[in-house]
């Protein structure tokens, strides 16, 4: 009976030692969804090509905005710390009204605004007239093609290999 006894509390403390490293670990390793937000915001700023009409001066940060609700936290602004694109320092910005969305980059819109939607594009769009539009490139360069490789197939009497 004594030795059944033992066992159980063997059995038991190594369950609770399992369970306690599972949760440390679950609570460690996975990325919260504002982490995983704000990377993708950085990230993002990495692959656009801004344009220098984008900012009043050279020393000017790039701003990223968030409009609505903050669901980030800090977390936005320590993913952001010290971070620099194109030479250009990246700040967090939290803005309340769409009127506020000047000098804004890149903008986050919270799902507190999804009611909203129609009014700030209406609005964004109106604050855009007048302005050249700032996505896609204006012109691509005029890169010569290579001639296209010709294959003669065996069911054209072709071996197979290129006829160039």
């Amino acid at each position: 009976m004594a030795v059944v006894t033992v066992r159980r509390r063997s059995w038991l403390a190594v369950g609770l030692f399992v369970l306690r490293c599972a949760g440390a670990d679950a609570q460690s390793g996975a990325p919260t969804e504002a982490q995983v937000k704000a990377v993708f915001l950085y990230n993002f700023t990495k692959y656009v090509a801004w344009p220098t009409e984008a900012f009043r001066s050279a020393a000017d940060p790039l701003n990223v905005c968030i409009l609505g609700a903050d669901a980030f936290g800090p977390v936005l602004d320590e993913t952001l710390q010290g971070e620099r694109v194109q030479d250009r320092k990246l700040v967090s910005r939290r803005i309340a009204t769409v009127d506020e969305v000047d000098g804004c980059h890149l903008l986050f819109l919270s799902a507190s605004e999804e009611r909203q939607l129609p009014r700030i594009l209406k609005a964004l769009e109106a604050k855009a007239a007048g302005r050249a539009p700032r996505y896609g490139p204006t012109s691509f360069p005029d890169i010569p093609w290579p001639n296209p490789l010709e294959v003669a197939p065996p069911w054209e009497g072709g071996d197979g290999k290129s006829k160039n």
